[in-house]
């Protein structure tokens, strides 16, 4: 875990020091195409392997329930934020 932190940092300080080199601009786009690559493979995966494709059901069920909870929550977090220090008294 140290050495993903340590690569971050690096990378977070050879951007600052080169975000003016012309083609670090464009580096958005190869994040892109890595990230789809990843969800490519990471899809492979997920069908080679015989264990989740038979339980896919009820992983997905779940899935969808985490899912649903933590948008809600996130939802209700904002609002209650925006009401707390971000909305206008209309007085």
């Amino acid at each position: 875990m140290l050495s993903v932190i340590a690569c971050l940092f690096a990378g977070v300080i050879a951007g600052h020091f080169l975000r003016d080199w012309r083609p670090v601009r464009h580096i958005g786009r190869l994040i892109s195409l890595a990230i789809f690559l990843l969800l490519f493979l990471l899809g492979l995966s997920v069908g080679g392997n015989e264990a989740i494709l038979s339980n896919l059901s009820t992983i997905g069920v779940t899935g969808v329930v985490i899912s649903l909870a933590s948008t809600m929550g996130s939802v209700l977090a904002s609002w209650w934020v925006y009401v707390r220090f971000f909305r206008k008294d209309e007085a």
